[in-house]
């Protein structure tokens, strides 16, 4: 906290705050970050036993996620790069 005064003014207090994340809020975007992943691996592995293999529009639609987490996890689960371009 520091003190200012501008002129003939009364003196005001200037609060600065400082904030960075706590643990607290890292491990909620660590658990956010599994979900997407348990989603789509239950969508993709759903979809393989209907023997489709998802678009990359589909898996972001369906799980909620970015279009490099569907290129990420359709890489590693279906083993091909189908739908990057």
């Amino acid at each position: 906290m520091e003190l200012w005064q501008i002129g003939d003014s009364a003196i005001a207090p200037k609060f600065n705050l400082v904030s960075k994340p706590n643990m607290f809020s890292k491990r909620v975007s660590e658990r956010m970050s599994e979900s997407v992943g348990m989603r789509i691996s239950y969508f993709l592995q759903e979809q393989a036993a209907l023997g489709r293999k998802p678009s990359l529009t589909e898996i972001m639609n369906e799980c909620h996620c970015s279009r490099n987490t569907a290129i990420r996890y359709r890489r590693e689960q279906l083993g091909d790069e189908a739908g990057v371009a």
